[in-house]
């Protein structure tokens, strides 16, 4: 057994393990965020090919794909934050950044706990499963997955709360995905104050979550609490909203 850490055996779910890949392969190297971002995409595409296959053009190849990442930057991002301790270096930003594995020993970091898998839905099966229920629409903004990419999220968000439970599991476009990250759902909303609809799903989605026993903590509370505060007061030259809105 080695003695210093090794990034696929602390990872698991399937982005994690392919960007774990990824830098176990290119150990103490620096990687531009671009080269790390190709090989991920490359590597998703073509993980859940049933092979033989055969493609005349691009059309057809792209049919035979199934697991595009949705949010390739954030992926990496939550990747660094939750291994930074186990060795692995982020240098520079923008067009310089890059990432570097330099794995520890072991024993300089004994107190370090296994990090808790973000994938909701562990098999492409069941997140299949959840998009088809969801009709393959986003929904906060209900954009159909026909038109832009889709991901599975947590209403909560995992670096924050670290829920596992797929009862707060959440089918968001990209735009919408990007906005929420590791905020409080309700930024969303902010962003789309003029959309009824929009603000009315989120007040659905979120009175569901309560009711489940997943609350808000304070600070997201309190977030919620102003731009609700915003929103009434934006309405109010508009059309007032019903006292029982929110």
């Amino acid at each position: 057994m080695s003695e210093f850490f090794n990034l696929i055996d602390i990872n698991t779910g399937v982005n994690n393990s392919i960007l774990a890949q990824i830098f176990e392969n290119n150990k103490n190297i620096p990687l531009k965020k671009k080269v790390i971002e190709k090989e991920f995409v490359s590597r998703k595409m073509f993980l859940d090919i049933d092979f033989p296959i055969s493609f005349k053009n691009i059309e057809d190849f792209i049919k035979n794909t199934k697991s595009i990442p949705g949010d390739v930057q954030r992926d990496i991002r939550t990747f660094h934050d939750k291994n930074k301790l186990y060795g692995l270096i982020k240098n520079g930003n923008c067009k310089t950044l890059t990432y570097t594995w330099t794995p520890l020993k072991k024993s300089n970091n004994e107190t370090i706990i296994r990090p808790v898998a973000r994938n909701l839905y562990k098999t492409q099966k069941d997140r299949e499963k959840f998009i088809s229920d969801n009709n393959n629409k986003c929904q906060l903004c209900e954009i159909s997955g026909k038109e832009t990419r889709m991901s599975i999220d947590h209403w909560r968000a995992h670096s924050i709360y670290n829920i596992d439970d797929k009862k707060i599991a959440i089918l968001l476009c990209e735009k919408c995905n990007n906005i929420h990250h590791n905020n409080d759902a309700v930024k969303c909303i902010l962003n789309n104050k003029e959309n009824i609809k929009y603000i009315s799903n989120w007040v659905k989605l979120e009175k569901k979550i309560c009711e489940l026993g997943y609350f808000p903590n304070k600070t997201d509370k309190n977030t919620q609490n102003e731009i609700i505060k915003q929103i009434t007061e934006y309405y109010l030259d508009i059309n007032p909203l019903r006292s029982n809105f929110w």
